[in-house]
């Protein structure tokens, strides 16, 4: 699944949440928009389990404040 993430004025140690979002899914991957100050999450963790993940690396976020994108598995690859 796709999230999004609004790191507001907070300032984000992306090493940090790359390495709290591995140690959970290590399939993980993490970058951030700098233009948008947006967390880009691609992972299997559920919502909960990720603000609960990126809250461990400092940056405090509820599952509210967690945007998922819709689905684009057109199924093909069998994933």
């Amino acid at each position: 699944m796709e999230f999004r993430i609004a790191t507001g004025t907070h300032d984000v140690d992306l090493a940090a949440v790359e390495n709290a979002l591995l140690a959970a899914d290590p399939a993980a991957l993490v970058d951030i928009n700098q233009a948008t100050s947006m967390l880009r999450i691609s992972t299997s963790l559920s919502a909960g389990e990720l603000a609960k993940a990126v809250g461990q690396a400092g940056l405090p976020t509820s599952p509210e404040s967690i945007f998922q994108l819709q689905s684009e598995c057109c199924g093909g690859c069998g994933g």
